[in-house]
């Protein structure tokens, strides 16, 4: 399941908290400091605001036209990166940015990003779990190495 419908709940919860002056400040401030309530409240940034990084994993989790205009107008992403991101896919030689729009930024209970810094350069490993309903929960691995998807293990 695409995590993009959770996160349009959080936005969702988000914005209430915001409309409603009149709730307890304690509970308030809880809730706010929860990590993915911060990243929905986040997202309701104007694109233009949002760096890179935010906005491709915002586009990756919500899917929104706004975001997806904001990734053209900055050219973030190639035309061949495009036909991959909109299919939900992801191949060898496409950027970390690419990987992320498409298959969003993995969550703390979804998956992990494991980060290796070494003289040769920044190797990460994209670790993407399954967490629908089905029987058997695929996780698939993704190596990228200074920016760049190099292998993936499933």
């Amino acid at each position: 399941m695409r995590l993009h419908k959770l996160f349009a709940a959080l936005v969702a919860v988000a914005m209430m908290t915001n409309a409603h002056a009149d709730e307890p400040a304690g509970l308030k401030r809880e809730f706010r400091a929860m990590p993915m309530v911060k990243m929905a409240r986040e997202a309701l940034k104007a694109p233009e605001a949002l760096s890179d990084k935010e906005l491709a994993t915002y586009f990756g989790a919500y899917r929104r036209d706004d975001l997806r205009a904001e990734l053209v107008r900055r050219g973030t992403l190639t035309p061949a990166e495009w036909v991959f991101v909109d299919a939900g896919a992801m191949h060898i030689g496409m950027r970390r940015v690419a990987l992320i729009c498409s298959w969003g930024y993995p969550m703390a209970n979804q998956g992990a990003v494991n980060r290796t810094v070494t003289p040769e350069g920044v190797a990460e490993q994209f670790v993407y779990r399954d967490t629908g309903a089905q029987a058997h929960r695929a996780t698939v691995y993704v190596y990228v190495r200074d920016g760049v998807v190099t292998s993936f293990q499933d």
